[in-house]
């Protein structure tokens, strides 16, 4: 049975949002790294002001989960926002910014194979063209302005490998699939805020973070906090309502939305390359709409 259209359209909207909101993080996390945090402490700080956040309202709900699915959340939490982030942060001092984006984002690629080879998902000729498409547009989105090592690409291709295994736990586990996207934040986040906390201990900088705390710096961590908290919230109700590949794909709005902030609050130039880097990407998203969004001969959540 195809989901309803109602439920299609408020998937792909939360999935895009999510991309968006995404898109925006980085800029609010310069602003607490231009007040003196470090990359690490700012991860560590937003995440765990997101928790609180989520932890908040999930004690106004009165939700209750089992002690496994609570697990299974923390653990993917620490995968999908501490890993994945760790990796992002590591790979910049080795490649470019632009080179880390483009292997990043082979993570819906990868989505889509692993749901295909793992799940027996079918591989149709618009899940091929999205392929093609996304990788094409964000290779002329991203800026290679600087040499990078063979050690930065393998911290990007990490990170991708950890988003792509922590979107397919959170569509493929039958204990935490079916929870409420809301219900799974607090967890998510706490995973996440875990590792955080991992990496500042062990890189040294865990000291620092309460000295580098000023008002700018809490500001952007607090701003970045919302961000991910809605962001990975968005994330998760996509999932839930339309799969874990579609929703992969439409996470092309992220660099997407940072091109399109940058040229607007840090006058970034916008070439003919970028342009069709991101007229690329939307085709993308236009292609896997339009494949899902049959009216007749229906297709099985399964093909997702």
């Amino acid at each position: 049975m195809t989901l309803k259209a109602s439920q299609k359209f408020t998937g792909y909207t939360v999935a895009i949002l999510s991309g968006m909101l995404f898109g925006l993080n980085p800029f609010l996390r310069l602003v607490a790294r231009n007040a003196g945090m470090s990359a690490s402490g700012v991860m560590l700080v937003s995440m765990l002001m997101g928790s609180l956040i989520s932890f908040v309202v999930y004690w106004i709900r009165r939700d209750r989960i089992r002690t496994k699915c609570i697990l299974k959340l923390i653990f993917a939490g620490a995968i999908g926002a501490g890993l994945t982030g760790y990796f992002l942060l590591s790979s910049y001092s080795y490649i470019s910014s632009g080179s880390t984006q483009v292997i990043h984002f082979l993570y819906p690629t990868f989505i889509c194979l692993a749901n295909v080879i793992l799940f027996h998902r079918r591989f149709t000729f618009a899940k091929a063209a999205a392929i093609i498409l996304s990788i094409a547009g964000v290779y002329l989105i991203s800026d290679f302005s600087t040499v990078g090592s063979i050690r930065g690409v393998l911290l990007a291709l990490l990170s991708a490998l950890t988003f792509a295994a922590y979107s397919l736990l959170l569509d493929g586990d039958q204990d935490i699939s079916g929870l409420p996207a809301p219900v799974k934040i607090p967890f998510l986040l706490l995973g996440g805020a875990a590792v955080s906390f991992l990496i500042c201990l062990l890189s040294g900088n865990l000291k620092a973070v309460p000295a580098s705390l000023n008002t700018v710096s809490l500001l952007g961590c607090f701003g970045s906090s919302l961000i991910v908290l809605f962001a990975t919230l968005f994330f998760a109700m996509g999932i839930r309502m339309i799969g874990s590949s579609p929703t992969g794909f439409c996470s092309l709005f992220e660099p997407i939305t940072s091109v399109i902030v940058g040229i607007m609050l840090r006058a970034e130039p916008i070439t003919v390359r970028i342009l069709i880097g991101m007229i690329l990407a939307l085709s993308t998203v236009v292609v896997i709409i339009s494949e899902d969004w049959i009216p007749a001969g229906q297709k099985p959540a399964s093909d997702r």
